[in-house]
């Protein structure tokens, strides 16, 4: 079953991943940030704001956002020019040596070893990037990124990628729900990588990854079982520790 395998793709690379990482440190290290928090600018506070009503009605198809986890780091040196082009202090935001930068900084990111290596567990051999046959940027909407994400929407700093759960499976669950089970199945979700040029300096990026759950509305607020939201949380810090190391040229 092709949910099956991803299940077990997933749970290999947190293995993995959790095996050669300190826990405790990582945790530390990239400590939550509250949605209060987040820069007005990320596409992820637009997707909230827009299903924050959903949830207060009857289950009929419309779906809510349960939770965002969201974590930051500085990332010295993320800015690369483009060839022939600098980047000083005092080279604005809007330049276009800094916005190409900018972008390029999210291309790295999904070459962090730990996506690629759930890539090749879900199946995926080609191309990370396929864009649309009409699209002339490899961050498009509706480019596919590996076996994984859509691409949904990108600004100049951000690119906002959607993934969705199977039907059959979603509603596997929602029939248990019905039944008195006491969790449900997130429909799909969204990830977004959000990067600013820290104010004063040449290269040094504050990167954001921001990780949403999406649920459908059933109005009795059941979601995953807290353990498993907590391995969640652990994973997407180990994927910003690892997309950091591919943006610093360390992978």
């Amino acid at each position: 079953m092709p949910f099956l395998r991803k299940i077990v793709g997933t749970a290999g690379v947190v293995a993995v991943a959790a095996g050669v990482v300190n826990l405790a440190e990582i945790t530390s290290h990239y400590p939550p940030v509250d949605a209060a928090s987040l820069p007005r600018k990320m596409q992820i506070v637009r997707v909230m704001e827009e299903k924050a009503a959903t949830k207060r009605f009857a289950a009929d198809g419309r779906r809510y956002i349960a939770y965002c986890d969201t974590f930051t780091a500085r990332v010295p040196g993320a800015l690369v020019p483009p060839a022939g082009t600098q980047i000083s202090s005092a080279t604005p935001d809007s330049a276009p040596a800094v916005r190409a930068a900018l972008a390029d900084v999210l291309v790295r990111f999904f070459a962090a070893p730990v996506l690629q290596l759930q890539n090749t567990l879900y199946g995926h051999t080609g191309a990370m990037f396929v864009p649309p046959p009409d699209a002339d940027d490899v961050l498009a909407p509706g480019t596919a990124v590996g076996r994984m994400f859509r691409v949904d929407s990108t600004t100049d700093n951000s690119v906002l990628v959607r993934w969705d759960m199977p039907e059959a499976t979603v509603g596997f669950f929602d029939s248990l729900a019905g039944y008195g089970y006491p969790w449900r199945l997130m429909t799909g979700g969204y990830h977004e990588i959000y990067a600013e040029r820290v104010p004063g300096t040449t290269g040094t990026v504050r990167l954001w990854f921001a990780s949403a759950h999406e649920y459908a509305a059933h109005r009795d607020g059941k979601t995953i079982p807290q353990w498993v939201l907590g391995l969640h949380r652990i994973y997407a810090r180990i994927i910003l520790r690892s997309a950091i190391a591919s943006i610093e040229g360390r992978a």
